[in-house]
């Protein structure tokens, strides 16, 4: 018997790859499964300061060959799916299916934005 990994999964694990990849210092989370009952894939969960998180769930769309991206702040997903709430789910993305890397490097600029550092002004030192 041959037993393979869903096509959503594999195309979860290639935009994984392109994230490491291009911002390997990132890392300081875990990887879990994600299913919505229509597409299934990887939700990557990056820890910051301040018990701030954010996650990127990845998939391929079930209707299509598009890769599926979206990312918001942790507290607005789900416990047990980590399906994101309707806001951050209206914001998702999608990508031609063999945009890997273009998909990695939206992710890699959205989880940014939630770890963005304070701004230059507050961390000017008082003369």
């Amino acid at each position: 018997m041959q037993l393979r990994k869903a096509e959503s999964l594999v195309v979860a694990e290639k935009v994984i790859k392109e994230v490491r990849k291009l911002w390997p210092k990132a890392w300081e989370g875990q990887i879990d499964a994600w299913s919505n009952c229509r597409e299934q894939g990887f939700s990557i969960w990056l820890f910051g300061a301040n018990s701030t998180s954010v996650r990127a769930n990845i998939a391929r769309v079930r209707n299509g060959e598009s890769i599926l991206v979206v990312v918001g702040p942790a507290n607005q997903f789900g416990g047990q799916t980590n399906q994101p709430n309707d806001e951050v789910w209206r914001s998702s993305m999608s990508f031609a299916p063999d945009q890997f890397a273009r998909a990695a490097r939206c992710i890699i600029s959205q989880m940014r934005k939630c770890f963005a550092p304070v701004s230059k002004k507050s961390r000017k030192r008082k003369s």
